[in-house]
């Protein structure tokens, strides 16, 4: 989850949903890149804002690719990534679409087996599309063929404290086969906070995110203003402003986190050029 490829990624790194400042956080990837704010000109985060991945995509049947526009999707991953073939891509286009006829299924599947155990736990879900698989087989290496991803089902798990998440956390590995797993909760990553596991379901790699309701709103407020900044008087304005911004999340996450865990503490004071250029948390 994490990236979520498909995550908030760095205030200035990639790729579980991260918040680094800008931002490195790929919703692509589940957002498993850091919080450090380290501006990037030249980075162009490929997500969606509030919700990320995991947002209502309408109709799955829309995502099937047709002839026409399969031809042009390999064109562009061949210019894309020159040192692999039309052919690669094609084939594995093919098996993406195959496994997403799959995977549509059983992402419904497992969001209403949790919704039918915790009830009270807001729940999203997603199957990765099949265009998705085959642009991070250019983009990531280290993974030769589709089948090898694993992040073909993506959900995430938004929970009322601290407390909840660990039930959570204990009943995924009592129902489902965990394959990895990683607390950015007590060990955050530059203010994000997340509880990381990739498990099978229904044979799929997948990556799952719990976290609490303030921990959620902390991701998409740093995604929805640092990561994504819509133009370039806001990229120069987070670039000159970093320092104030990083220290600003980073302080609402410990906040975030202490109340989370039933402590009682003081709200820190939110930077008045913050205030007036996005708002407070």
């Amino acid at each position: 989850f994490f990236q979520a490829e498909d995550g908030i990624r760095d205030i200035g790194v990639t790729g579980v949903q991260t918040c680094a400042l800008p931002i490195s956080f790929s919703d692509e990837d589940f957002g498993h890149e850091s919080l450090a704010l380290e501006y990037n000109d030249a980075h162009q985060p490929s997500g969606s804002s509030k919700g990320g991945q995991f947002a209502p995509k309408g109709n799955h049947s829309s995502k099937q690719i047709t002839s026409s526009r399969q031809n042009s999707f390999v064109s562009d991953l061949t210019e894309k990534y020159p040192d692999l073939s039309a052919e690669f891509f094609s084939n594995q286009l093919n098996k993406a679409e195959k496994i997403y006829a799959q995977t549509t299924q059983s992402v419904e599947n497992f969001k209403m087996s949790l919704k039918s155990k915790f009830p009270h736990v807001k729940i999203e879900g997603r199957a990765k599309e099949p265009k998705s698989m085959v642009d991070k087989l250019g983009r990531k290496r280290e993974y030769g063929d589709v089948n090898d991803l694993n992040d073909l089902i993506g959900g995430r798990l938004i929970c009322n404290n601290i407390n909840e998440v660990n039930y959570i956390v204990s009943r995924l590995k009592e129902d489902y086969q965990i394959t990895d797993e990683e607390d950015r909760i007590t060990q955050d990553n530059g203010g994000y906070r997340s509880y990381h596991m990739t498990l099978l379901i229904d044979g799929f790699p997948s990556e799952i995110q719990v976290r609490t309701q303030n921990q959620h709103k902390w991701a998409n407020y740093c995604h929805d203003n640092f990561y994504k900044p819509m133009n370039e008087e806001m990229r120069n304005f987070i670039k000159v402003n970093k320092d104030t911004i990083n220290n600003y999340i980073t302080d609402m996450s410990d906040y975030y986190y202490k109340l989370d865990t039933g402590y009682d503490m003081q709200r820190p004071d939110c930077p008045e050029i913050v205030a007036q250029k996005v708002g407070c948390l």
